[in-house]
């Protein structure tokens, strides 16, 4: 629909019926023949395998999501069985009537067909990918896995039997805080298992294993707001702004209440919550090295602009210049445009491929700053590229110059970033970043900030 022009789409919305279905009712029937198409405007459906025990949800739809159009291209009869997994609103296109619409306005019947591959083509690079990966659910992930990944199988069961345990009491639940409690000790338990299972495999094994667990959980993950940013993030997860976004503001969403209570549990793990307190951490140390005077503050790597919009006001009555480095051109024109920088504080911005730019191979003149920042950089870098990185900024570094880099250390909920949503990350031990620091030139190199997932490494530049 979001493909077709609005006086196009509107003729297909004027014929399509609306329902109210109430939650746990079934909407489409597996086995049924096909023909009816419906949209989803409000509330969500769950796809769901009720054969299998205990049963599986395979998919959450959303506001704007599509269901059963596949049976009316194709006319083959249902394939899953849908139900409304809370309170919907739908709108609801019978087979007889939409033909009838089609094949009397050329027009439509254009943008819907066009509409339609489009859709389908996207579906099945998705489909390709996953099967190339090993991602794919359903039964070909129940078929034999090597010995070594096999415990991750059972992590998967488990966890997905606790989740269908607590789903009535978190439904029931009066507040987050209260829904979190129905899923902490399985979480937890969750967790605990998780980290011995992975620190026991590597490379393959390890990929095995995390799509094996992506597989058999993201359909009850994708409900959280978190875990949906991140896994149908079509631009990656790395330093994607809405998912940072999102994880910053701290305020749990979800397709429904289980989706809300995951989203919340996902915002109290270590990497999360490590993300949020480096933010804090990060801005002090600018604040500890920014001169009297007007500063020019040079920050490699937008995010989502949270710890720029910090440190603006620390330079207020000073002044000076903010250069910003990056190669996401949307996220710097959303910063510049949402940005209330004072007169005193002039805010640049520099298109520039960060690859480039870590190897030291930037063409743009950027001149030298008083405080070089990493904002959110360094958990994505090889070592090598790392340490090219670490003597590059030596560049931009007059006498004294202080270099701040925050980082993700490693943290028990790795496995669930890493192979779950998809958000990989390097964790390294910010002691060791500061001694890389020190082995290319830098002084003072030292941790000044560390609690859980989250670190901050400050260092100086020579003087002389």
């Amino acid at each position: 629909m979001d493909q077709m022009a609005p006086h196009v789409r509107q003729r297909l919305e004027g014929v399509a019926e609306r329902l109210e279905i109430p939650t746990g009712e079934l909407v489409i029937r597996s086995g049924e023949p096909g023909g009816d198409f419906y949209r989803v405007e409000s509330g969500h459906l769950e796809v769901v395998d009720r054969t299998a025990r205990p049963e599986l949800i395979l998919d959450v739809l959303g506001a704007g999501s599509a269901v059963g159009e596949m049976s009316f291209l194709t006319g083959d009869a249902r394939s899953a069985d849908v139900r409304a997994g809370k309170d919907c609103v739908l709108l609801k296109w019978t087979e007889g009537s939409l033909h009838g619409l089609l094949r009397r306005d050329p027009e439509l019947s254009a943008a819907f067909y066009r509409a339609s591959a489009r859709v389908l083509a996207k579906r099945l690079r998705a489909l390709t990918h996953a099967a190339a990966s090993g991602g794919l659910g359903g039964a070909s992930a129940r078929a034999a896995v090597p010995e070594e990944v096999r415990g991750a199988r059972a992590l998967a069961d488990k966890m997905k039997g606790e989740l269908l345990a607590a789903e009535p009491a978190v439904r029931r639940a009066t507040g987050v805080t209260q829904s979190v409690e129905h899923l902490e000790e399985a979480w937890e338990d969750f967790l605990d298992a998780g980290r011995r299972l992975f620190a026991a495999l590597a490379g393959a094994e390890a990929d095995a294993a995390g799509a094996l667990l992506a597989g058999e959980l993201n359909p009850y993950l994708v409900r959280s707001r978190l875990a949906e940013l991140a896994i149908a993030s079509e631009r990656g997860r790395t330093g994607d702004p809405a998912l940072l976004a999102h994880v910053e503001t701290n305020e749990p969403a979800g397709a429904d209440a289980l989706g809300k209570a995951l989203d919340a549990t996902l915002q109290r793990s270590g990497t999360a919550t490590g993300l949020r307190d480096r933010i804090r951490a990060t801005v002090d140390a600018i604040e500890d090295a920014l001169p009297p005077r007007a500063a020019r503050l040079l920050v490699v790597n937008v995010g989502a602009g949270t710890t720029i919009a910090r440190v603006i006001p620390l330079m207020a009555n000073t002044g000076g210049e903010i250069t910003v480095v990056d190669n996401d051109r949307e996220a710097l024109a959303f910063l510049n445009s949402a940005s209330s920088a004072p007169l005193k504080v002039n805010l640049r911005l520099v298109p520039e491929d960060l690859a480039n730019f870590a190897l030291g191979q930037s063409k743009v003149r950027i001149g030298r700053h008083d405080v070089l920042l990493i904002d959110g950089l360094v958990e994505y870098l090889p070592d090598r590229v790392l340490a090219i990185l670490a003597k590059t900024l030596r560049g931009y570094a007059a006498g004294g110059t202080t270099v701040v880099m925050n980082l993700l250390a490693e943290s028990p909920d790795q496995f669930v970033f890493d192979h779950l949503l998809g958000w990989r990350t390097v964790r390294r031990s910010p002691e060791l970043v500061a001694q890389l620091l020190s082995a290319v030139g830098w002084e003072n190199a030292r941790v000044s900030y560390r609690a859980g997932a989250g670190a901050v490494v400050v260092a100086q530049a020579p003087r002389t």
